[in-house]
């Protein structure tokens, strides 16, 4: 399962994007988290190859973490409360870059990566109906 709104603050907090996360990194991580035995099947999913040595797997790895700690739990649970007999279930993807970052997260230097991508907290104005900020979407 796999959706295109990425969570890269995370990633780029523990490995800056300075190091980059090659191969045998990305192995390292996938299997520490979810055992060897699943490296292949994950490795299948996401794309990572050894074929490739030389790629940054940031994104992969962002994009692994974010599935496995926000959009599979949630997609189960919707699943399980749908089963149990409510209906009223809402979901969204939110994949809108905004200009307003700086207002949004409170600098201009901070989150530099937000500017090019949707990353965590981004869909909050909207949300809440901030219309300063709303009116700032690319």
């Amino acid at each position: 399962m796999s959706i295109k709104t990425k969570e890269h603050l995370f990633i780029y907090e523990v490995i800056p994007q300075s190091v980059p996360i090659l191969y045998p990194l990305a192995e390292l991580i996938v299997t520490a988290l979810w055992h060897p035995e699943n490296f292949i099947k994950i490795s299948i999913l996401y794309n990572i190859s050894a074929l490739n040595p030389n790629i940054d797997y940031h994104d992969t790895i962002a994009q692994i973490l974010g599935d496995y700690v926000f959009t599979c739990p949630l997609h189960n649970m919707s699943r399980a409360l749908k089963l149990a007999g409510n209906t009223k279930i809402y979901s969204y993807i939110f994949d809108s870059i905004l200009k307003a970052n700086g207002t949004l997260y409170g600098s201009l230097d901070w989150a530099p990566e937000c500017y090019t991508r949707v990353c965590h907290k981004s869909e909050m104005p909207f949300v809440f109906n901030l219309v300063f900020v709303t009116f700032g979407i690319v």
